[in-house]
């Protein structure tokens, strides 16, 4: 993607392995993108390796182009969104996770 988008900022989930990593320009979790990426210089940005998290910071950065792999988290991908309503109400009750049966 880099040969691809010459003079793009490469921004890699902290998680991803070194290969990934040695190829960015910046590593970042979840939770600090809002800081950081909007800070970030040049018009166009590429997110790895999650597309899902590169959506979430396409819509930080409505004035930079944020290109991004079809690349996804396992750990998303086993999720529904049933899941999600499920973690949300037991969240809200004041517990940190829900028990969660095997799949």
């Amino acid at each position: 993607m880099r040969a691809r988008y010459l003079g793009a900022l490469v921004v890699t989930y902290v998680k991803t392995k070194e290969a990934g990593k040695a190829a960015s320009h910046i590593f970042r979790t979840s939770a600090n993108a809002a800081h950081i990426v909007p800070a970030m210089e040049g018009d166009t940005l590429i997110k790895t390796p999650d597309k899902d998290l590169a959506q979430n910071v396409a819509r930080m950065v409505p004035h930079q182009r944020v290109m991004r792999r079809e690349g996804s988290c396992i750990v998303h991908e086993r999720c529904t969104a049933q899941d999600l309503r499920e973690f949300r109400a037991f969240s809200a009750i004041g517990c940190s996770s829900p028990t969660r049966n095997a799949r």
